[in-house]
């Protein structure tokens, strides 16, 4: 967690969703140039299917950077450490 207490993985989802609620909205909006009830709902037909998909994948991201994979240390830096403190 952050020190807002916010993790990432649901600010970027938040991100994400909200960018992409108002990107293909205007878009599709703008193709059709009429502010209508059939041209809302095959807004609202694409924004909904956009939003989840790019909500998951900034889910996926943030989850990535809450929790990132620590490589281990190979055993040859390791080995040569070691004996260089043993000689000395």
């Amino acid at each position: 967690m952050t020190k807002k207490g916010i993790p990432q993985r649901k600010r970027l989802a938040a991100i994400f969703v909200s960018f992409s609620i108002l990107i293909i909205g205007t878009l599709s909006l703008l193709e059709s140039m009429s502010l209508d009830y059939y041209s809302v709902l095959g807004t609202l037909g694409k924004i909904i299917p956009a939003s989840i998909m790019l909500g998951g994948i900034g889910w996926i991201m943030g989850t990535i950077l809450d929790k990132p994979r620590r490589r281990q240390k190979s055993g040859y830096t390791n080995l040569f450490a070691n004996k260089m403190e043993r000689k000395n």
